[in-house]
This record gives structure tokens, sequence and C-alpha cells, in this order.
């Protein structure tokens, strides 16, 4: 695993690269829902808004409260909630490099020994720093499933499946390339 700060630099280049990448994907393509329950990639971005206010919020936390309990938040009803079908692409994708430069602002605050502070998701206990190397291979897998391909390092990237820090083992990772994520259990896309 790379460090904290390893991290945050990975997630500062995504957030640099992947705007454009985006934006080259066309609204009405970005509105295609593959399969009925099957999430568009508007749906799949503003997902990834919802993963990054909540870890924001884990990250902030971590490092001001001595080993928080923090809640999972259930992914399908966010999503649901939020509308992200009916938005414009162009602001889902404006509004997902906004939540991120703020989680990269408060990520870059971590202190190397602080790295190492413990906290809890979801009844899953973690370091800091397993928070924010999960939440960048999180990210980096979303957007490959989208088609957004960041690089010979984004295709080495692969989730574990061992991961401490996944809040949905139940979730089943496609091959690269594949159009859709099964979830045996969707009530629990957390990350």
């Amino acid at each position: 695993m790379v460090s904290s700060m390893e991290a945050v630099g990975k997630l500062k280049r995504i957030v640099a690269q992947a705007p454009s990448l985006l934006m080259a994907i066309s609204p009405e393509k970005a509105s295609n829902q593959p399969a009925p329950g099957k999430w568009s990639k508007k749906q799949e971005l503003g997902h990834l808004v919802d993963s990054a206010c909540n870890n924001h919020q884990r990250v902030v936390r971590a490092q001001v409260e001595e080993q928080p309990a923090l809640p999972d938040y259930d992914g399908d009803r966010w999503v649901a909630l939020h509308n992200y079908q009916v938005m414009d692409w162009s602001e889902i994708i404006e509004c997902w490099r906004v939540m991120n430069q703020q989680l990269i602002r408060a990520a870059m605050l971590v202190a190397p020994r602080a790295s190492g502070r413990k906290l809890t998701v979801g009844g899953h206990p973690m370091t800091l720093s397993v928070l924010v190397n999960d939440y960048v291979d999180h990210l980096r897998h979303d957007l490959r499933h989208i088609g957004i391909d960041l690089g010979p390092e984004d295709r080495r990237s692969r989730r574990s499946a061992e991961s401490p820090c996944k809040n949905n083992p139940r979730a089943v990772i496609p091959p690269s390339g594949a159009d859709t994520i099964s979830i045996t259990n969707p009530g629990q896309t957390t990350r």
C-alpha cells in the first residue's frame, strides 16, 4: 500500500485529467442505462460525488476525533435521492471535480504520523491511510467502468478483494471494459 500522501498525489492527477475526458462523453451516452436497474454513466459519476462527500467527512473526522465510528451509506438510495439521471452531465462533472478538490484539501493536511489514526466505517476498522488509499482505488475503478482510462498505472490498479475498507464485500468487480457492476446486496454500495 502506498502512503496517504502518495494516494493524495494520485487523486490530484485524477482530478486534473478526468474532467476533460468525462466531457468528451456525450450527454446522450452518459444518460444511457445499459440495462434496467443498472446505473448510467451519469448515475455512476453521481455515486462518485456522493463517495467524495462521505469520504471527505471521514478524512476530516478521523483527524479531529479520537477513533471515530462512522456509518456506511446506501449508495443506491443516495443516487436515487440526488436524481443524477436528470441532471446536466456537465453539472455532475463539475460537482465531482469540486468535491474531490475539497477532499484533497482535507487529505493534504494529514500529518505523516496521523495517517495511522484509527477509525471505523460501517463496523470495519481501518487506518486513515487505508481509507484514503481505498477511496483512490474505488475512484479509479469506477472511472474505468465509466470509460475513463487514466493510463498504464490505471490499467495496473485493481482493487483487492481483501481490501479492509471495502464497505461492500459482495461487490463483483468486473474485468476492465465490462459494462456493469454487479452488486449482490445493492443496499450496501457505500464506498
